[in-house]
This record gives structure tokens, C-alpha cells and sequence, in this order.
């Protein structure tokens, strides 16, 4: 006898939040769901199908449905493979598939530095970045360019992303 198909719905957690953007597959298949912005899923699968949740950063969880209509699920965090997502300014990619240059300098290494110009912080730190003081007066700000003047566009100003939040280099930030 062949089993019946229903809809199972639910919702993702982390650590009591909502999880958006989970991954939810029927083992075995196609057939899959993503959470929305809530947490939400919805799926049709078989009673005596297994669920698979899987996340960037969480381990993956496999749930039989038996029969159930609402499973809601709390990931665990997986601090191991977060070593292999790179964030970029536009999404997330694994380390192996990343192309471009792409550097890090952590906060420790900074704060050894005796100014308050993030740029001129920088230099020294990361390879094939070229700082320069923009004039010589006191306080001026420095100019970073990366691997010279090769911009298709014109623009050489890098992206700085400071506590995962994006900053272009116009505008003053101070850190402490």
C-alpha cells in the first residue's frame, strides 16, 4: 500500500529565533521548500517521508514526518563549517568557489595601530594594498588603492565591510 501524501508546515529556529532561509528537502527527492522571512515552511511529503533541514553554519537535521501536519524544528549551530563561507558584499559563497581578492584584517591588529584613519591602519597589513597620504597635512586622510590603477570602471576605492556593515571609504568612521 502505498503512502498517502499531505502537507506538513512548521517553523526553523535558532536559539529561539526564527530562522529564515532554511533549506527543506524530502529525503530521497526533489521536492523541496525554503522558510520565509518568519521562520515558515510548507511542504507535501508522504507520512512516512524524512525531512532534511539544512543551513549554512547549522549542522543539518533529518525529521520522519509519521503522519505529523506540523513539525517545527531548532537548528544547532555548526561553528566548524563556518570556516568555509566567505560573506561578501553581495551574498555568501564557500572559500573553495570564491574568486577575487578578498582580505581580512581583525580588529586586535588594528587597534595596535596609533591613528584613527582606518586606512592608513591598513597599511602594512594586507598584500597588494598600496597606501598613500592624500597631502601632507595633519589629519588628511589616506588613499587605499588596490593593486593600482586596473579598474574597468575607474573606481579603485576598496569595500570595506566593518562589523558586517558595508562602508565605501568617503565617509569618516572611527573605531576604538
Amino acid at each position: 500500500m502505498a503512502a498517502q501524501s499531505q502537507s506538513v508546515s512548521g517553523t526553523v529556529y535558532a536559539d529561539d529565533a526564527p530562522l529564515p532561509g532554511v533549506s527543506v528537502v524530502v529525503k530521497g527527492t526533489n521536492n523541496g521548500a525554503v522558510t520565509d522571512f518568519d521562520g515558515l515552511y510548507t511542504i507535501n511529503a508522504e507520512s512516512n517521508a524524512v525531512l532534511v533541514f539544512t543551513y549554512i553554519g547549522f549542522k543539518s537535521k533529518e525529521v520522519a514526518v509519521g503522519g505529523k501536519q506540523t513539525i517545527d524544528v531548532t537548528l544547532q549551530e555548526d561553528v566548524s563549517a563556518l570556516d568555509e563561507v566567505v560573506v561578501i558584499g553581495y551574498g555568501a559563497q564557500k572559500k573553495k568557489e570564491l574568486t577575487g581578492a578578498v582580505a581580512q584584517v581583525k580588529s586586535e591588529e588594528l587597534l595596535k595601530t596609533s591613528t584613527s584613519d582606518i586606512g592608513a591602519a591598513l597599511q602594512g597589513q594586507i598584500a597588494g594594498v598600496n597606501v598613500t597620504a592624500s597631502s601632507g597635512a595633519p589629519g588628511s586622510e589616506a588613499n587605499v588603492m588596490i593593486r593600482g590603477l586596473t579598474s574597468i570602471n575607474g573606481a579603485n576605492r576598496p569595500l570595506y565591510v566593518v562589523d558586517g556593515i558595508p562602508f565605501d571609504g568617503e565617509s569618516k568612521i572611527e573605531y576604538q
